[in-house]
């Protein structure tokens, strides 16, 4: 039996499923990565935080991510994708799988709720994860969703003004502060996305 690692190209060394389909394939379901995420009214995506995925939040919250035993925040999480991810299987469904989960307030307490949502596809979450694995180990900030009609400019203007206000900045060659469009603002009419490395705490 052979080992396989990211070395030999998968997306994390940690695996929690592995199948064999019919047709000879072998399906491996891996935890790629936690991403924190912010959505405005109705649950909208608005972007996604990129450095250290804990990084700025409140330390009651830090402490409940890191509390030890078996209701650790990450076995939870692990256990509950791995349940998501054979219900998936035995269903049929083959592909990419983003699970939403969220941590809570309850009567004061932090609770987590590792499933909100399953999502049978690539999603911004898994975006931003690879985003992230691209950029300084130092970086820190948000990878942000602006709508159009909100910039008060037009998106080439208005990009220019913040590319200005902060130029972009390389730790070994690896981005680490500045702002940079992650689409065409020559051609964005709904949403303009930037990451946005000039403001590393704010939310």
């Amino acid at each position: 039996m052979d080992g396989w690692t990211v070395d030999d190209g998968l997306p994390l060394d940690h695996v929690i499923d592995l199948v064999q389909g019919h047709d000879g394939d072998i399906w491996i379901a891996t935890v790629d990565g936690i991403v924190r995420f912010e959505t405005g009214p109705g649950g909208v995506f608005r972007g996604a935080f990129v450095g250290p995925w804990a990084h700025g939040l409140p330390t009651d919250v830090q402490r409940f991510l890191h509390t030890p035993g078996k209701h650790a925040v990450r076995g939870q999480l692990e256990r509950a994708w791995s349940e998501v991810a054979a219900r998936a299987r035995y269903d049929g469904y083959r592909g990419p799988l983003g699970v939403d989960g969220m941590i809570a307030r309850v009567d004061g307490e932090l609770v987590i709720v590792p499933v909100v949502e399953a999502n049978p596809r690539w999603t911004m979450g898994r975006i931003a994860w690879l985003l992230r694995k691209r950029l300084s180990g130092r970086a820190r900030g948000w990878w942000r969703f602006h709508p159009v009609r909100g910039l008060g400019d037009t998106p080439e203007r208005w990009m220019a003004a913040q590319r200005a206000a902060h130029p972009l900045r390389f730790d070994g060659g690896r981005l680490v502060a500045g702002v940079l469009p992650t689409n065409d603002p020559a051609t964005a009419t709904q949403l303009l996305t930037v990451l946005d490395l000039s403001r590393p705490g704010s939310a």
